[in-house]
């Protein structure tokens, strides 16, 4: 993957509703943490949040084991990556492999970052700067989500950008040119394919890396974050 702007990636954070952005981010050497970059979040979830985002999130109470390297917040439906690491038992459900006590360590280290993240998530959220909110689903979004969370972004400010990616779009390499559209509440855009959720850091990195060019470069775009793309 070239190498990307660092200022305008600074601009991008995903709302998931994987990590697979996190791993484009990566790619393009830009590892400024993100609340959502390494979490799974449900869209109904993710609108939830936005409409209470003081509400706590990764509490003790409501954690339960997710996957061998994940838990699951029942609070807030978000499931994050932790070292509350977990296996199968001779049943098929997961359980934690750590004591208790143990395990209160990592929580306490993980809370204090999630807070951390939390804290930054919504220092941008109320900016008066825009950002670019990227999100996408490999069982596609509901169009009345994408509405919803584009009205909940610009409840914060009207200079944010949302784009919902889309994938299994066929003829991607013949329209390359013309993947990023204006869909007026938001904009919509295409790539090839989306990484599986069991590998997510299979990614089609040569087509997320045109879409960020293309994001950079859309001139409706800066005017809303209130930028003026930089020349091609």
């Amino acid at each position: 993957m070239a190498q990307a702007d660092i200022g305008f990636l600074s601009r991008l954070e995903s709302l998931g509703d994987n990590c697979e952005l996190g791993f484009v981010l990566r790619k393009a050497k830009y590892e400024r943490g993100g609340l959502f970059r390494w979490t799974i979040t449900p869209v109904d979830k993710l609108i939830g949040f936005l409409e209470n985002p003081e509400k706590d999130l990764f509490c003790w109470d409501c954690l339960v084991p997710y996957g061998p390297g994940m838990v699951l917040d029942l609070s807030s439906g978000f499931s994050f990556h932790s070292q509350m690491r977990s296996e199968k038992n001779d049943q098929g459900v997961l359980e934690y492999v750590a004591a208790e006590a143990e395990r209160a360590k990592l929580f306490e280290i993980e809370k204090s970052k999630i807070e951390y993240l939390k804290e930054g998530f919504l220092k941008r959220l109320r900016a008066p700067v825009g950002s670019i909110y990227m999100i996408k689903a490999n069982n596609g979004i509901d169009p009345q989500h994408i509405r919803k969370l584009s009205a909940l972004l610009d409840s914060y400010s009207s200079r944010h950008v949302l784009v919902e990616v889309s994938d299994k779009c066929d003829d991607f390499k013949e329209k390359s040119q013309n993947t990023l559209v204006d869909s007026g509440s938001h904009f919509s855009a295409k790539i090839s394919r989306f990484a599986p959720y069991v590998a997510a850091n299979d990614v089609c990195y040569s087509d997320w890396e045109q879409l960020i060019f293309q994001l950079q470069n859309c001139v409706k775009i800066s005017e809303r974050l209130g930028e003026v793309p930089k020349a091609a």
